[in-house]
């Protein structure tokens, strides 16, 4: 069994969490999170137990996130029942049982509180003494399901808490939806919020958040500060190195290229005709640039649109895949024999190219691992720990289902075949082999398309990223 011990930032932040109503964890991926989580929650309890029962806890995460609290709880909370939640309404117990005296934790994923799941009216009626959010970006977007809910039925929980190190790196008006959530009295108004703080410009007659107020920065940063704490991984973890962050660039394949031209011509028609950029065929012409990118595009069928008449025109994507090609010779380049094992996490946002990348593994006759949405939490941990032991060279994943929660260690090379539009998707992708137990120096790869999209993402990563440098940097940045 692993031992946890509080380290001495741990007990800075314990000091400042421990007991307060609402609080939040700002800390980078990798800064032991789930241990300060769990500390926290045995203390306040300790200090604010409830009265003729046990403590009942809600954590609510991602279904790669609820692994670190089943390995943690025990050695940490030892005589604490844990049980997993299910969207049917039942839960599975972990360790211990149902007794209404014991003090127990609920594990639930955010699809349960889905307005179709049975467990959003289950967990909705019990009477909770701590509600946590782990990955709370997921609740970053005010509109959605999950989000409206959370933030309604558990309005009136005594002590709740966030947990994310990339909720509001887009946009800072982001942080709204956590705010409200924690402490929805003070943080009422989104749109009073919004007008406060963050700078905004007209595109396309929509109004678009672009950053914060300059005279309002440090005001937003004394806010982050006041409620909550952060770390960062080189704070924490002095010998990890930084990371090493390569671009390999490839080139179009001929009929790559000319699908490209055509969706791009598309675009500029739509451009001109006044089509604003949050439309839905906007959109999808987006992602098929990208998806172009990536590998060889067949056309699957046509139809045309009934609202604007506009022929929409849908592809699945195939070999040659000049990408793709590129990762085989990175990982040509490699060793997996009993004196060397080199491994690899490979990430792409479309599973199509994921599966192209799984035939040419199988055909190379190089080992690895696939995590699939339909595989359940026990299953994805049992994956993590195979990849861990060294049983497969490649881990193979979307970005947006093994991009988060899991450790990756055991690979010192992380190949991103694209990059999300989102900065906070892709550090914590990174973070999931540079992170604490990286024995070498983390390599990040990205494999990048000459004159495509690509440069087009990047170019707005970067002036995304500089948002949260600016809200939690240090003043001289």
């Amino acid at each position: 069994m692993v031992t946890y011990v509080k380290q001495p930032f741990q007990l800075e932040d314990l000091d400042k969490l421990i007991a307060r109503p609402h609080a939040a964890n700002w800390s980078e991926v990798g800064c032991m999170k789930t241990s300060t989580a769990l500390w926290d929650i045995e203390g306040t309890m300790t200090l604010c137990p409830p009265e003729k029962r046990g403590p009942r806890i809600l954590i609510i995460t991602t279904k790669t996130g609820k692994d670190p609290y089943f390995q943690a709880t025990g050695p940490i909370l030892p005589e604490w029942s844990i049980a997993n939640a299910k969207t049917d309404g039942t839960a599975d117990w972990i360790r211990g049982g149902n007794d209404p005296m014991a003090p127990r934790i609920i594990l639930a994923h955010y699809h349960c509180f889905t307005n179709k799941a049975k467990s959003l009216e289950v967990l909705g009626l019990i009477k909770w003494d701590m509600v946590l959010l782990d990955e709370a970006h997921r609740v970053k977007n005010r509109n959605s399901q999950w989000s409206k809910n959370i933030r309604k039925i558990f309005r009136h929980v005594p002590f709740k808490r966030v947990m994310t190190g990339t909720g509001f790196v887009n946009t800072p008006d982001e942080v709204w939806a956590l705010l409200n959530f924690l402490d929805p009295k003070k943080y009422t108004a989104y749109w009073k919020f919004r007008e406060y703080f963050c700078l905004e410009i007209e595109v396309a007659g929509f109004r678009k958040v672009v950053g914060i107020r300059p005279n309002r920065k440090d005001e937003f940063r004394q806010l982050l500060a006041d409620i909550g704490v952060r770390r960062t991984k080189s704070e924490v973890f002095k010998d990890l190195l930084d990371p090493i962050e390569t671009k390999v660039f490839v080139d179009l394949s001929p009929t790559q290229r000319r699908m490209y031209n055509e969706v791009v011509n598309y675009l500029k028609t739509l451009d001109a005709e006044g089509t604003p950029i949050t439309s839905p065929n906007v959109i999808s012409a987006l992602t098929r640039l990208r998806q172009i990118a990536v590998a060889t595009p067949v056309v699957t069928g046509t139809e045309v649109d009934p609202k604007t008449g506009k022929k929409i025109t849908h592809i699945d994507l195939t070999e040659p895949s000049s990408k793709l090609d590129a990762v085989m010779e990175i990982l040509e380049g490699m060793s997996w024999d009993d004196d060397r094992k080199d491994s690899v996490v490979i990430f792409s946002q479309f599973a199509k190219a994921v599966d192209l990348m799984q035939a040419r593994l199988e055909k190379a006759g190089i080992s690895y691992i696939r995590m699939l949405p339909r595989h359940n939490e026990l299953k994805r941990a049992a994956m993590v720990e195979s990849f861990q032991n060294k049983e497969a060279q490649v881990f193979l994943c979307t970005i947006d289902l093994g991009g988060e929660s899991i450790t990756l260690t055991a690979a010192q090379t992380q190949i991103n075949i694209d990059k999300s539009w989102s900065p906070g998707k892709n550090m914590q992708a990174a973070g999931r082999i540079h992170r604490p137990g990286q024995k070498g120096q983390a390599q990040i790869i990205d494999i990048h398309a000459n004159n495509t999209v690509d440069n087009r993402v990047q170019k707005k990563l970067d002036k995304s990223g500089s948002w949260f440098k600016m809200l939690f940097g240090k003043d001289d940045e």
